[in-house]
């Protein structure tokens, strides 16, 4: 049975387009990096009553495909992913310990109402380094390099907002990766450890 979203409360293709083009006015390096973004850190989903499961799509394909969602029976919902450094986990999610599911940092937001689209800005630092952070285990990570700029369409003027986020996420994203290698050369360290006494004891007592 497919959800129902109230009519009033619906985000319509006009609306979607209206904020989009908007947000590339007022923020053009935010909606410079989410026009290029993965389908899983930022995409819109396109349902109507007419299918079964909702079309997922990025933002040059929302546009793309404008004037063929119908105005009255097609509503929209974006998802994004972000991602929280672990320094910041205390003070933001405080029943971190409590929740039954291990938090790794990784949310998920669902925007489907008119009045949520703006939490895309307010949250774009968190989608910015969910995004980084994935690029650098897929071995591309992004730098803001040349080719970046090329690539994500990203202007001078983007730049220049863009630079103190892209850095500061670079440097924690590798601060909390040595700092994992860390734990992990001390946990490998430990089990070596008891491989070697138990490999001493079995020899002692054959």
């Amino acid at each position: 049975m497919k959800r129902s979203v109230p009519a009033r409360q619906a985000i319509r293709a006009r609306y979607l387009s209206n904020f989009l083009l908007d947000l590339k006015k007022r923020h053009h390096h935010i909606f410079a990096m989410l026009e290029h973004m993965p389908p899983v850190a930022f995409r819109i989903l396109a349902d109507d009553i007419s299918q079964e499961q909702p079309e997922r799509m990025s933002v040059p394909q929302f546009f793309e495909s404008f004037s063929t969602f119908h105005p009255r029976t097609t509503y929209f919902s974006i998802k994004y992913r972000t991602y929280l450094f672990k320094e910041e986990w205390g003070t933001l999610a405080p029943d971190m310990d409590e929740i039954e599911i291990p938090f790794n940092g990784i949310g998920q937001t669902v925007c489907s109402m008119p009045e949520q689209l703006e939490m895309i800005v307010d949250e774009f630092d968190g989608i910015l380094a969910y995004f980084m952070r994935e690029a650098i285990f897929e071995g591309r990570p992004f730098s803001m390099s040349q080719d970046d700029c090329d690539e994500f369409g990203i202007t001078p003027a983007d730049a220049e907002a863009l630079e103190p986020s892209v850095i500061d996420c670079n440097q924690r994203i590798r601060d909390e990766f040595k700092e994992d290698r860390k734990r992990l050369d001390e946990i490998l360290k430990c089990a070596d450890t008891v491989a070697k006494r138990k490999s001493h004891l079995w020899r002692v007592f054959k």
